[in-house]
């Protein structure tokens, strides 16, 4: 009986030995995943008790801006140098009141990096801020040690100096912070644009490229603003879980914007830049239109849509003909994925004076052929609920750490990924997978073939609640850590990351 009794009590502080180091560690890991952002920028607020201010119901006052193209500081036949300044300032938005910003070279966004396959870049980059940054090229090929992801952090006040040749074809990529735990806070203040990649074939391409005039970006982002025209910005549980929205859209820097085009076909380069805001495009006269390009280079031949869905930091390029328009018309971007929202203006202003005609194909794709995989791994998105205190957002039941390697890849070789969402009891949240340096192309979706509009090569993929992606991909160029996460912005701060290495 005495025996029974002591084993019992053993048990008994065995078992509040285990419950306080679960509490202790959920106390910490609450508190971490919930805070740590505001460390870094101390001006935001949170969102409770916080009025903001709605714009939904305004009209398009405001002409779209378009960042200029960033001119070499120097430059000779084989190596172009830039030079990049990141930087806190204060910019003059509304009605001249000042709202605290971060930009490159500028006191917002920063300017279009424009440059040519084959061709020798670097760059001297100096951090100006008060906190660590990196500057990634979201997904221009790079060596590791310049891809700048959470291994490469920029000090306070410090100069990097990345060189490096651009071995990829055309596409629209861009660059934007990517330093652990204040990725979400510093591009959701504006620090990040667009790097454009030029090649010979897309050149010869007959579509627009007259970059300003039918060559047009739309980066779509979505803010907060309190009654004095500031940031606010949330990283409270429910936003780091169910997505840091905000109730004003913005489109490059432009608050309820409006763009005049001419009577011919526009392109436009559409980026989703919100930290968690999944989109669905249509035009509002539900007018078809025509997708050129995905994440990561041209389609075969353009696919006719009447709506495109971008998840966070996803692109596309698509094709609106306006030839049918009368002057004085307009018709308005808006999205309808799981609200409704008015995005931009389009105005018809000019005559053409030529007519053009949609390209009947593109390019030719190079499929990867999954009879060539070595190797298929499964990687699970998980969302849990906080009634453990435990972590929320995991890959595969882990977190993110910076120094464990997760998985080793050869150089080379082509491997197929099955990508899925596995959600908790209670939290049906979505994510969006992207791969650094590596493009893929998605062979089902829910074991169905992938629809016309993102079978191409990709970066960045959707998954909704239960989504089950399979994708290849090839493994090329260059060695050592890379990483894949979520790219709902607050995910991945708050350590839905994992680390692969490419070895010989």
């Amino acid at each position: 009986m005495k025996n029974m009794i002591h084993k019992t009590y053993l048990l008994l502080i065995f078992i509040i030995l285990i419950s306080i180091t679960i509490i202790t560690y959920g106390c910490f890991n609450y508190l971490w995943t919930t805070n740590n952002n505001y460390y870094w920028i101390m001006w935001w607020y949170n969102l409770e008790n916080q009025n903001t201010l709605d714009f939904s119901n305004s009209k398009f006052t405001n002409k779209l801006y378009i960042p200029k193209i960033l001119t070499p500081i120097t430059e000779s036949w084989w190596i172009e140098k830039y030079s990049i300044k990141v930087q806190s300032w204060e910019t003059e938005f509304f009605n001249w009141i000042k709202t605290r910003t971060l930009g490159y070279n500028w006191s917002f966004l920063g300017p279009t990096i424009r440059v040519k396959e084959w061709q020798k870049i670097s760059f001297d980059i100096k951090n100006n801020l008060d906190q660590p940054t990196t500057v990634h090229w979201h997904w221009v090929h790079t060596p590791s040690e310049y891809d700048w992801g959470v291994f490469n952090p920029i000090k306070p006040w410090e100069t990097f100096k990345p060189n490096f040749e651009i071995k990829q074809v055309a596409w629209t990529f861009w660059y934007h912070p990517h330093s652990m735990w204040n990725t979400a806070t510093q591009a959701y203040s504006w620090l990040a644009w667009l790097f454009i990649i030029d090649d010979d074939k897309s050149e010869k391409l007959e579509i627009p490229k007259n970059y300003w005039v039918d060559d047009i970006p739309l980066v779509i982002q979505d803010k907060n603003f309190d009654n004095n025209w500031q940031l606010v910005y949330s990283n409270n549980m429910h936003s780091v879980i169910n997505w840091m929205y905000g109730n004003t859209i913005m489109v490059n820097w432009s608050l309820t914007p409006y763009q005049e085009v001419t009577k011919w076909v526009i392109r436009f380069r559409l980026l989703n830049w919100s930290n968690a805001r999944t989109y669905n495009f249509k035009l509002s006269n539900n007018q078809e239109f025509y997708e050129i390009a995905t994440d990561w280079w041209f389609v075969e031949k353009p696919v006719k849509l009447n709506s495109i869905r971008l998840s966070p930091w996803e692109r596309a390029e698509i094709l609106i003909d306006f030839s049918n328009y009368k002057i004085g018309d307009n018709v308005v971007l808006q999205s309808n994925f799981d609200e409704n929202l008015n995005i931009i203006e389009f105005r018809v202003t000019k005559e053409a004076n030529k007519k053009y005609i949609i390209p009947k194909s593109l390019v030719s794709i190079d499929w990867l052929d999954p009879n060539s995989s070595i190797k298929e791994r499964t990687f699970n998105l998980q969302t849990m609920e906080r009634w453990m205190m435990w972590n929320l957002l995991t890959i595969n039941w882990k977190n993110m750490y910076i120094n464990r390697v997760d998985e080793k890849i050869k150089l080379w070789s082509t491997e197929i990924w099955t990508i899925k969402n596995i959600p908790g009891f209670w939290m049906n949240v979505w994510h969006s997978f992207h791969i650094h340096d590596m493009q893929f192309q998605i062979l089902s979706r829910n074991w169905n073939p992938p629809d016309d509009s993102e079978k191409w090569w990709k970066d960045t993929v959707f998954l909704n609640v239960w989504d089950n992606v399979k994708i290849i991909i090839k493994f090329t160029d260059y060695t050592w850590k890379y990483m894949y996460h979520c790219h709902i912005l607050e995910h991945e701060d708050n350590w839905m990351m994992w680390v692969f290495e490419i070895i010989k």
